[in-house]
């Protein structure tokens, strides 16, 4: 028992070296250093096991490697363990890149480990740190008290903004004027803003607001008085991210997501505009409230690139004055690719599309209420498929 304690006393006396300790040799220059981020964590597929991912920054081209065969940690039970290096980094070795950024993916026991690491420059002197690292379903690097999140991860707030071009195809129907309307409107540029706060690595909260413009031309039954709008909408939306649907596999993370949310829109709507001319018509903006519940895909392909997807069903609670709205059936969606140009920054291009079908009713029609010979509240059905693509450039930070 004696010998046991003095070993567990042994293993925590090095279990207790801080990350900013080196082990360093003679030939070891002290210009060699590295800013550590703080580790993110993934499911392992090994049972008490969780994939580590430890990045930071040092000299660009410079080699990372687990510089001993074996690995101590203390278990769960307070008792000292030894851990084969190998397989621990699917390779034996990684490179910071041109900017000096690294990542190691580990494969570790959920524990208390000493992880030594060794940091090869360009030129070929070399460094050595002992990381103490606590590991859980999270991971920690101990007793440090100025390491950041990642630039790279996902930051606590995002401001955005961007502009494109939208392809409004328009549909509506009604038996009570026997009339069948249609229009496309190809038209620029929208505008995009967003506002994000991740509120911790589960949630996230975001409201983002849209404005595109079109544009609806006379044709040889229809005049148009009116022609211009803007589809305005507002949407506020929260975000889950449940830790066991962040999943990294060969070095590309996946995030899942759950969307709830509510949207605020500005629709274009065909309406008779004269009392005396059946065939002169407007276009006039209903105000629609939808509630949206949907989900999210985001794939870090790597370090600076990743892409965004979403898809959210869109349920129709309110409508402004000019009708009554039913729901058949709404959604919308995007994808979008992502370039994280640099620490702040990020550049994306992204599609974005909504399709609504709705059943409208208790529209009052000018000319029937001018005119007599039915309503003067009219129904029908109405279509919209909107496409858009824009450019975006993003500002995130802590």
């Amino acid at each position: 028992m004696i010998w046991r304690n003095l070993v567990k006393i042994f293993f925590c006396i090095c279990l207790g070296v801080s990350i900013s300790e080196t082990l360093l040799s003679a030939d070891q220059p002290s210009s060699i250093s590295i800013n550590w981020y703080k580790p993110e964590v993934y499911i392992s597929n090994k049972p008490g096991y969780s994939r580590v991912k430890l990045s930071g920054q040092t000299e660009p081209s410079s080699e990372l490697k687990i510089s001993t065969n074996k690995i101590p940690f203390i278990d769960k039970d307070g008792n000292p363990q030894i851990l084969p290096s190998e397989g621990v980094m699917k390779s034996e070795a990684t490179y910071s890149d041109e900017r000096g950024q690294f990542e190691l993916n580990l494969e570790l026991p959920m524990a208390s480990v000493q992880l030594p690491i060794e940091v090869i420059s360009p030129g070929g002197q070399s460094k050595r740190y002992q990381l103490y690292l606590e590991v859980t379903k999270d991971a920690y690097l101990k007793n440090q008290k100025n390491i950041t999140n990642s630039p790279y991860s996902r930051r606590k707030w995002g401001v955005w903004g961007g502009f494109g071009i939208n392809d409004l195809k328009y549909e509506q129907k009604s038996a009570d004027t026997s009339t069948s309307l249609s229009y496309e409107s190809f038209s620029g540029p929208t505008l995009y803003g967003k506002i994000a706060r991740s509120i911790n690595k589960e949630f996230s909260v975001q409201i983002t607001a849209n404005r595109a413009p079109g544009e609806v031309k006379s044709s040889t039954s229809t005049q148009v008085s009116q022609g211009t709008y803007y589809w305005s909408f507002l949407t506020g939306e929260l975000t889950y991210f449940h830790k066991n649907w962040k999943i990294n596999h060969q070095k590309k993370i996946s995030e899942f997501g759950v969307q709830l949310g509510t949207q605020y829109h500005m629709v274009p709507f065909l309406m008779r505009a004269s009392t005396s001319d059946p065939s002169i018509y407007s276009v006039e903006e209903n105000d629609v409230f939808l509630a949206t519940i949907g989900g999210t895909w985001i794939l870090h392909y790597n370090r600076y690139w990743y892409f965004e997807t979403f898809m959210r069903y869109q349920i129709p609670y309110l409508s402004g004055s000019l009708y009554d709205v039913s729901y058949k059936f709404a959604f919308d969606g995007s994808a979008g690719i992502i370039y994280r140009l640099k620490t702040n920054w990020r550049l994306g291009a992204f599609w974005y599309g909504q399709w609504h079908e709705y059943n409208f009713s208790h529209h009052k029609d000018k000319y029937f209420e001018a005119n007599g010979g039915g309503g003067p509240y009219i129904g029908g059905e109405q279509s919209l498929f909107f496409s858009n693509i824009e450019a975006r450039i993003g500002y995130e930070f802590d």
